[in-house]
């Protein structure tokens, strides 16, 4: 699961966020923001509902 998310996580960033955020004037349809939007979501309730487990 952590290499899963680690991997998704890298990926919607260099995927969605990046071309998004440099591409001007480019406004998505609605339905793909929608798709995007659910992908950030998946990955904020993966992060949010994890345990951080310390080594000692």
């Amino acid at each position: 699961m952590h290499d899963g998310a680690g991997n998704f996580a890298r990926g919607v960033y260099s995927a969605i966020r990046n071309p998004n955020a440099h591409d001007e004037g480019d406004e998505l349809a609605e339905n793909e923001a929608l798709e995007q939007l659910a992908a950030f979501s998946i990955l904020a309730r993966w992060v949010d509902t994890a345990v951080v487990e310390s080594i000692r």
